[in-house]
C-alpha cells in the first residue's frame, strides 16, 4: 500500500475508532456487529478493511450524528475506498466482495421465504415452539440482512466501474515465412584452378547481399591442384 492510500485509509480508521468509543459495545447497531462478525468490525477499525456503506451509516446512526458528521464521514470512506480499490488487487477484491455479496443477498431472501411460508404458530421442527412475536422478529432481521447485502452489492459495482480500464495487449500474431528461409552453405569446389575456394552462401541472407560474419563462416579448405600449377 502506497504513502497517500495509507494516510487516507488511517484517517478513516482513526475516526471509526473515535466513533466507536462514543457507543456501547453491547447494544445498538454496534453491539450487534461485534456480536456477529467481530473480526469484521476489528478490521475497519485497524485499517485493514474498508467499512460496507451500511455499517458506517448504522454506527453513525448509533452516534445520533448530526447531518454534517454524516457527510464528513462519507466523505471519508469515499476517497479511502476509492484510494484502496487503485491499489494493487484492489479490483480483485472487489470483484470477491461482489459474489460475496450476491450470495448473501440469495440466502437470505431464500430464508426469508422460506420462514414467510410456514404459518404463525407452526413450528419450526419437532418440538420448538415459535411466539408470532418470535417469527416476526427473525423475519426482520433476514429482511434487513438481504437489504444490506443489496446495498454492499451496488455500492462494490460502482467502485468496481469506476476503476480504469486497463488497455489490452494484443496477442502476437507470426509473420508469415517464406520458403526456403533458412540460409544453407554450398560447398561447390572450382572445377579447375590452383588455390582455395570460398563457399556460397543461398537463402534470405544472401538475397540481400549480407555474408556471415567471419567468425560463422567454416574454414578455408583448399581445393584439388592441377598437374603443373605453380
Amino acid at each position: 500500500m502506497d504513502t497517500a492510500t495509507s494516510l487516507l485509509v488511517g484517517q478513516l480508521a482513526q475516526y471509526l475508532r473515535g466513533l466507536a468509543r462514543r457507543l456501547d459495545p453491547g447494544s445498538g447497531w454496534y453491539g450487534e456487529f461485534l456480536r456477529r462478525d467481530p473480526e469484521g468490525m476489528r478490521a475497519c477499525l485497524d485499517g485493514a478493511a474498508i467499512p460496507p456503506r451500511d455499517v458506517l451509516e448504522s454506527l453513525l446512526l448509533d452516534a445520533a450524528a448530526s447531518a454534517g458528521e454524516v457527510r464528513y464521514a462519507a466523505g471519508l470512506r469515499e476517497a479511502a475506498a476509492a484510494a484502496w480499490d487503485r491499489a494493487p488487487g484492489g479490483a480483485r477484491q472487489l470483484r470477491e466482495l461482489l459474489v460475496r455479496a450476491a450470495e448473501q443477498r440469495v440466502a437470505a431472501e431464500a430464508a426469508l421465504a422460506s420462514l414467510t411460508a410456514r404459518p404463525d404458530g407452526v413450528p419450526a421442527a419437532p418440538g420448538e415452539r415459535e411466539s408470532a412475536r418470535e417469527r416476526e422478529r427473525e423475519r426482520a432481521w433476514l429482511r434487513d440482512d438481504a437489504a444490506r447485502a443489496a446495498d454492499r452489492h451496488r455500492d462494490l459495482t460502482a467502485r468496481l466501474s469506476a476503476l480504469p480500464v486497463e488497455p489490452a495487449r494484443p496477442p502476437r500474431v507470426p509473420g508469415p515465412r517464406r520458403e526456403g528461409a533458412t540460409t544453407r552453405l554450398v560447398a561447390e569446389p572450382p572445377e579447375s584452378g590452383p588455390g582455395v575456394w570460398e563457399p556460397r552462401y543461398e537463402g534470405p541472407a544472401a538475397d540481400f547481399g549480407v555474408q556471415p560474419p567471419e567468425s560463422a563462416r567454416p574454414p578455408r579448405v583448399p581445393g584439388p591442384r592441377r598437374e603443373g600449377a605453380t
